[in-house]
């Protein structure tokens, strides 16, 4: 009893040696993923520390420090399946990042990781900003915003309302430390033109359940802050901007005869169902995955989308995607294996409501001058097949214009890949030229 009670004090006094080596802050560095650095940032506090992965726009992951002391540190991260383990010397830990079977440099530097943001509005403002509230008439949500407009500002002055892309996002769509709509609400006020950006319901100050929301509730959330704007607020100019999904409920708005004017930002026109596919295709190839892996994905999961679209359930998602598999006679990677399973576990109505909406129809019964913008290098929603779809479509309107600008992505910065990774590596958070042309445009719809 006294031999084991000497054991379990000796364990305790090496514990407490070895955490008591564990690096303490703030440490950052980055590792390549298919060329495109990825920034890490690590938070070391004792057994509570966490790790940022910013270019994916990911927080507080837990991790495990399953070794350190005064010259070496070791890293169990469970929830993406990888490890760390690096050498401490002074202010930099050098070591290595594995995550899927691949092997990865990862040097670390004490400190916090600085980002860039030009573009990003500083006080003071020289023009209005108010936050306000509106409600949802259909299930009572009260979603919150910020009504900026400019000075000298009458009730003829062109307000657009703001509608964020897919995911539930804050009224600046924050991403990857950029606030697109912050900078281009700020634009617009500058030049004559107020703007409603609001959170999503569930996100930010906003209210209400976000859990079985589907395009069309969010489509009512904007349609109820249209409305507020020009039953509560007066102004008789009103339009609607929207970024990605937030461009489909413009273009639903548009059908309806409810704005005056549409601008939409990367705005798809194809089938959502088609959109995935040709998004998982296209991010699969920029990171270097073989074609014929790739090809087999893409059969998996748009098998996954029609048994969806004729009402099938997933009651066993590792039992289903084995029985496509065997279908297609093909198998996929362990990794892509356990992705495709995730997506049926974690599926919503909101997925079952986007792969079936096409919006064909809706843009064909446009009622409204529109602006469509799409970007070259954008790998989420592929501008060729889109614009050409939103060309062919749309109804005869001198004001209306379908414009592709090269080089641009999916947010409109100026890229190099297109890869949504490289997102908060850019400085830029939405194009001069985009800012300058949605201004210019909205101005001549009299």
């Amino acid at each position: 009893m006294k031999k084991k009670h000497i054991i379990t004090c000796l364990l305790a006094v090496l514990a407490a040696t070895v955490w008591a080596q564990v690096p303490q802050g703030t440490w950052h560095g980055s590792i390549a993923v298919a060329g495109t650095p990825i920034n890490l940032i690590f938070h070391f506090k004792d057994k509570e520390s966490t790790m940022d992965s910013p270019n994916q726009g990911t927080r507080n992951i837990p991790i495990n420090i399953t070794y350190s002391d005064k010259d070496s540190i070791s890293i169990s991260i469970k929830s993406i399946n990888a490890t760390y383990s690096g050498h401490i010397k002074a202010k930099v830990i050098s070591g290595e990042f594995r995550q899927a079977g691949k092997k990865m440099r990862l040097d670390l530097t004490q400190g916090n990781l600085t980002v860039k943001r030009p573009q990003e509005p500083k006080s003071p403002l020289p023009y209005y900003g108010e936050e306000i509230t509106f409600k949802n008439p259909h299930d009572g949500t009260e979603l919150s915003g910020t009504l900026t407009l400019p000075k000298n500002y009458t009730n003829t002055t062109p307000v657009v309302i703001m509608v964020t892309g897919s995911g539930l996002q804050n009224r600046d769509e924050e991403i990857v430390g950029h606030k697109p709509f912050f900078v281009i609400s700020d634009y617009l006020a500058r030049h004559g033109i107020g703007a409603l950006r609001y959170d999503d319901r569930s996100a930010g100050l906003s209210k209400g359940d976000a859990t079985n929301a589907t395009t069309e509730t969010f489509t009512q959330d904007a349609e109820a802050a249209v409305n507020y704007m020009k039953k509560v607020q007066k102004f008789k100019n009103v339009g609607i901007l929207g970024h990605s999904e937030g461009g489909l409920i413009g273009i639903i708005l548009g059908a309806k005869d409810v704005v005056r004017y549409v601008v939409t930002l990367a705005a798809p026109a194809q089938q959502g169902n088609q959109v995935l596919l040709n998004q998982a295709y296209t991010l699969l190839n920029s990171q270097k995955a073989p074609d014929h892996i790739t090809s087999k994905y893409t059969r998996v999961l748009n098998s996954i989308y029609n048994m969806r679209m004729k009402g099938e359930q997933f009651a066993d998602p590792e039992k289903t995607l084995s029985d496509i598999s065997k279908k297609l006679n093909t198998t996929i990677p362990k990794f892509m294996h356990r992705d495709l399973v995730k997506v049926m576990k974690s599926w919503t109505p909101w997925l079952d409501y986007i792969i079936r909406y096409n919006p064909v129809n809706d843009i064909q019964n446009i009622k409204v001058p529109i602006l469509a913008l799409y970007g070259e290098k954008d790998t989420q929603v592929l501008h060729k097949d889109n614009s050409f779809i939103m060309t062919q479509n749309l109804p005869e309107n001198p004001l209306s214009q379908v414009r592709t600008y090269p080089g641009l992505n999916h947010l409109f910065q100026h890229a190099q890949t297109g890869n949504p990774l490289e997102y908060g590596n850019i400085e830029e958070t939405i194009s001069p030229e985009i800012l300058e042309k949605i201004t210019t445009w909205i101005k001549s719809i009299k």
